[in-house]
């Protein structure tokens, strides 16, 4: 698989950032709510590494999988696939929050219709804002999958969303993700899973780009010297 350097790895966490500023506008004009959302940190760990990154494979999670296609010559090919997941606690604030209303009290293990509308929502329009980002570095068009939710216990959402990438990946992006919603402070993270071939696509845009970059200012500075 690519081997990221940290510069390629810091842009791609600049065009993520860009794709949450999206995300937080239009979150906060769906809600009308005081919507933040940023990725302060990010890390290529190894798929086998994620659950110990997330927390204990028997936590209670909840999350928003998507798969992502590229278009190329009027043909899909699968590029990979983008998971929103919150611990269930999280989830459930994050949940009351966006429906008006006061986290429950008491602990529970279960979350309701809208709750589940509410986070499947919230990861589609990240997801969405996100993936325009990453479509204009890698020029190419890129179409989403309706969103599957999972509400189980950590291993068994990771091992059902990472079935299909596993023998073909042995690395995933992994967002720390700061999301601040009226003030409450929402625990969550953003999983970028790509195949190795978008990965290696995505890797040569970014040298380009910054070379295009380089000879431009170059040009600039020196044109008249």
């Amino acid at each position: 698989m690519t081997e990221l350097s940290k510069f390629e790895i810091d842009a791609i966490a600049e065009i993520i950032n860009i794709g949450a500023g999206h995300a937080s506008n239009a979150l906060s004009v769906m809600t009308r709510k005081d919507i933040h959302m940023s990725f302060p940190e990010v890390k290529l760990c190894p798929i086998e590494k994620i659950p110990q990154l997330l927390g204990n494979p028997e936590d209670l999670v909840a999350a928003v999988y998507l798969k992502i296609e590229g278009k190329s010559n009027n043909k899909l090919i699968p590029v990979g696939s983008l998971i929103f997941m919150l611990q269930h606690d999280s989830a459930e604030e994050l949940a009351a929050l966006l429906e008006n209303r006061k986290p429950p009290k008491e602990k529970s293990f279960e979350l309701g219709e809208m709750d589940v509308s509410a986070l499947e929502e919230t990861g589609n329009i990240l997801s969405g804002a996100s993936l325009t980002a990453i479509s204009k570095v890698l020029d190419m068009q890129l179409v989403e999958s309706l969103p599957h939710f999972a509400h189980d216990m950590l291993q068994a959402v990771l091992s059902f969303c990472l079935i299909e990438l596993a023998p073909k990946a042995t690395d995933a992006l992994t967002f720390t993700t700061a999301f601040e919603v009226e003030g409450h402070e929402i625990d969550a993270y953003f999983l970028l899973l790509l195949d190795p071939e978008s990965l290696e696509l995505l890797s040569k845009r970014l040298r380009t780009l910054f070379e295009d970059m380089l000879a431009e200012y170059i040009e600039e500075e020196y044109s008249d010297a």
